[in-house]
């Protein structure tokens, strides 16, 4: 018996793929192929720990999910959210704000979910709660989709933690991950950093990207209808290098022996303070309005 991660029950925890097989199936990664998990985690005394593992990420397990949890509440999630992911991956087509939102949910309840792997980086009770008691995505949580220009024929999951204080207040605990697969990246986050996250992508001159901010409102910048079609798009390697961007100011990358770029942590760098405004005039819509578009 242990603690549920999502519900804190005592319970008689299972064992499950960290990606349900409606998802590994989709992302299809090419027989052989290293793929990798990678995280690194930021707080207001520095990088504490940057982690690679070898392997296909399709095959990671959790085992901290109580039976209720894992077949019911977020099997629930999976098979909503399910199709659109495979649509999105293999770059199909893009599909309407409204079938977004179901991808958006998923990948907040994953992005937490995956922090099992790495006891470094534990995402606080407060915010796991909010989670699993919302009916979709909770209140001021974020998920924005990037279409790139290559397909990446395998997956890598890029998880940062930071604490932008030294409190060490659980409301200062902020995370955010990337998620590559196919030709999509998805960014999820906690509350707060929403305008962080649309201001490192605009900077960066990425505006194929669909951005949910809370449950009702939905960020649609300039170029977002032809997300697929107009070019140019970020490769994936660029949207990687913006991750330590968003939550830890401007870092390096080096080649790790495995040959995964990893977080240079020779330099022993102090996060910053982040900017998290954003000017989201003209581009935020109610997404019930936009069930039609795509």
């Amino acid at each position: 018996m242990a603690e549920c991660f999502f519900c804190f029950s005592d319970s008689k925890l299972t064992r499950a793929h960290l990606f349900q097989r409606r998802f590994r199936d989709a992302i299809n990664a090419h027989p052989g192929k290293q793929v990798y998990l990678s995280s690194a985690s930021v707080s207001h005394r520095g990088i504490n720990r940057s982690l690679a593992y070898p392997g296909d990420m399709r095959q990671l397990h959790v085992t901290a999910l109580c039976r209720d949890c894992n077949s019911n509440w977020m099997q629930s999630i999976e098979i909503a959210a399910a199709p659109t992911f495979a649509e999105v991956v293999q770059g199909d087509r893009v599909p309407p704000p409204v079938a977004m939102l179901t991808l958006a949910h998923w990948a907040v309840v994953i992005s937490a979910l995956s922090s099992e792997l790495y006891p470094a980086l534990q995402i606080p009770k407060n915010q796991r709660r909010e989670i699993r008691e919302s009916p979709g995505l909770p209140n001021a949580y974020s998920t924005f989709f990037i279409w790139t220009e290559d397909y990446l024929r395998s997956s890598q999951l890029d998880l940062y933690r930071a604490v932008l204080s030294a409190s060490r207040s659980q409301s200062d605990v902020h995370w955010s991950n990337l998620l590559h697969a196919g030709y999509i990246v998805i960014i999820a986050a906690t509350p707060d950093i929403s305008g962080r996250i649309a201001r490192v992508l605009a900077e960066a001159d990425i505006h194929s990207a669909l951005g949910f901010i809370g449950p009702t409102l939905v960020y649609v910048p300039d170029g977002w209808s032809s997300a697929m079609t107009a070019g140019p798009r970020p490769t994936h390697q660029t949207v990687h290098d913006l991750g330590p961007i968003i939550l830890g100011g401007n870092r390096s990358f080096t080649s790790a022996p495995n040959g995964q770029d990893m977080l240079d942590l020779s330099a022993g760098l102090q996060p910053v303070e982040t900017e998290m405004s954003f000017d989201f005039s003209g581009h935020l819509f109610d997404y019930r309005q936009l069930k039609g578009s795509s």
